[in-house]
């Protein structure tokens, strides 16, 4: 497939047994690690990183344990709106001693500490514990405030019913209206509506769509910039 290796790779004796596995990232921020035969080491890969624009090294802890240290460069912009810059950051993953690679539980650094050293058992429904829960009640107006003559809309839709804007002036008067086809009934789906004679100013955005609530209207302010 289209996955490249990125950044350096760290040969070690990861699992405790003697013979040494590979670890390296991927360009999609994947870490993968690998046996000396070339198989897929127990819960790997996993997201890491942002990118592929990252380095790993292999070091032992003040308390003797061996750790592999992961960097991320950081220093770009992050999707979708392009305006908020991602910090690099470092963090270290503890290597297992007992033939298979530690789990995700045990990250250390910024995605966590030492209380995240809870058991890895059988996966769970989160439902409304989940990011994906945040979408059903969200909208997003991107970029904002508008400097391009495209603005897309991000939202979730119960059913496959249209969903509509309406874009109205400070004074209250209807700029423009338009019916949003649902594509993905039950997800969220994202419209590009087409404003290049927009002036600048500020306006308010309702948006009508279907939740597992019902039918719901949602307000944004739209700052246009010319």
């Amino acid at each position: 497939d289209s996955t490249l290796v990125a950044g350096s790779a760290v040969i070690c004796d990861a699992t405790g047994d003697g013979v040494n596995e590979i670890f390296f990232s991927t360009d999609q921020g994947q870490l993968m690690g690998l046996d000396a035969r070339g198989r897929r080491l127990h819960r790997t890969p996993f997201f890491w990183a942002a990118s592929g624009d990252v380095s790993l090294t292999v070091a032992t802890s003040v308390a003797g344990e061996r750790l592999l240290w992961l960097a991320e460069a950081g220093g770009r912009k992050a999707p979708p709106w392009g305006r908020r810059w991602l910090n690099g950051h470092l963090a270290g993953y503890r290597l297992g001693s007992g033939g298979a690679v530690a789990g995700t539980s045990e990250w250390l650094g910024p995605a966590g500490g030492g209380e995240r050293l809870g058991p890895v058992g059988e996966p769970a429904r989160l439902a409304g514990a989940t990011p994906w829960a945040a979408e059903v009640d969200r909208v997003v107006f991107y970029p904002n405030p508008l400097d391009i003559p495209e603005l897309t809309v991000r939202f979730y839709s119960h059913t496959n019913r249209e969903a509509r804007l309406v874009l109205f002036n400070l004074e209250g008067e209807i700029v423009t209206r338009v019916g949003i086809p649902v594509q993905n009934p039950g997800g969220v789906n994202e419209y590009e509506l087409a404003l290049p004679d927009l002036a600048s100013g500020l306006y308010v955005c309702q948006l009508e769509r279907d939740t597992t609530a019902g039918v719901q209207k949602s307000l944004t302010t739209l700052a246009v910039e010319r």
